[in-house]
C-alpha cells in the first residue's frame, strides 16, 4: 500500500488494518457528489469566486480556509475570473445596462424618467 510507504519515508509507523481500511473508504467516498467534504470545498470555492465578481475580491484569502493545498491555484483562477468580469463590464456594461433598464424599470423608463428606445 502506498500510504505505508509514505508513512515509512516520513518516519511514522504503518497504519493499522482498521485505519488503512477507514482511510481507503474515506478517499473512495470523495468521488461521491454528495460527500460532505466535497460539498464544503465546493461551497468555499464558489463563495470565493463570487467575491471575485467585485473589484478587490480576489484578495479575499481568508475565504480559502481549509483549502491550503490548492490555495495558489484557486487564487490564480479567481484573479483571472475577476479580470474577465472587469473586462466584460467595461466592454459590455453600457449595452447590458440599457437592456436591464428596459426590463426592470416600469414602462422602459431610464433613471432620468426618459423612455428608452
Amino acid at each position: 500500500m502506498e500510504v505505508d510507504a509514505i508513512f515509512n519515508q516520513l518516519g511514522y509507523p504503518a497504519l493499522s488494518t482498521d485505519k488503512a481500511t477507514s482511510l481507503k473508504g474515506q478517499l473512495r467516498n470523495l468521488g461521491d457528489k454528495n460527500n460532505a467534504v466535497r460539498v464544503l470545498i465546493e461551497q468555499r470555492i464558489q463563495t470565493f469566486l463570487r467575491h471575485c465578481l467585485y473589484p478587490g475580491g480576489q484578495n479575499a484569502k481568508n475565504l480559502l480556509q481549509g483549502l491550503n493545498p490548492i490555495q495558489e491555484e484557486v487564487l490564480e483562477i479567481g484573479q483571472r475570473f475577476g479580470s474577465l468580469i472587469h473586462h466584460n463590464r467595461q466592454v459590455f456594461g453600457p449595452y447590458y445596462s440599457e437592456i436591464l433598464k428596459k426590463l426592470l424599470l416600469p414602462g422602459g423608463k431610464s433613471e432620468t424618467g426618459k423612455v428608452s428606445s
